[in-house]
């Protein structure tokens, strides 16, 4: 197999976690089992790929609160963004902002139930008081998506 197919290597990786693989999974796909196994593999590298990119309302809040970080500043505020202004400026609940970055743009947290601590993407930082700020990497992610749209 000298070129991968994306598509197939999806749907591979889908038949996997289904339970099919090796000779079984070569014969579905109708491919040879060392190519259903390569299939297979490269399947589950695009799937940890495409689970890596963020979602419009991940993007949308870093969008939003580096415009509002500037703006106060320009104000000459130095608090931090509260995270209820920014869920009101979007026209969300008021926990939107909260829980959007709780998902997965968090630097780290503790977790009770699974009595460990998580490391999240590091974008952004919440404080236990309703404040929310960008660390270095939501900065930089910020630039980036406004070069983008430039």
């Amino acid at each position: 197999m000298s070129d991968l197919d994306p598509r197939l290597a999806r749907k591979a990786e889908r038949l996997g976690r289904d339970g099919l693989f090796g000779k079984a999974l070569g014969e579905k796909l109708g491919v040879t089992t060392a190519e259903a196994n390569s299939l297979l593999a490269a399947g589950r590298a695009l799937a940890k790929i495409d689970a890596a990119a963020l979602t419009d309302s991940e993007i949308q809040l870093i969008r939003i609160l580096a415009s509002l970080r500037r703006a106060a500043i320009a104000r000459g505020e130095t608090r931090s963004v509260e995270t209820r202004a920014v869920s009101r400026l979007l026209g969300k609940a008021p926990g939107w902002c909260a829980a959007t970055a709780r998902k997965r743009l968090f630097v780290e947290r503790y977790d009770r139930l699974k009595d460990r601590t998580e490391r999240g993407l590091g974008f952004v930082h919440i404080s236990g008081n309703g404040f929310v700020w960008l660390t270095a990497a939501g900065w930089a992610l910020a630039h980036a998506l406004d070069e983008r749209d430039a």
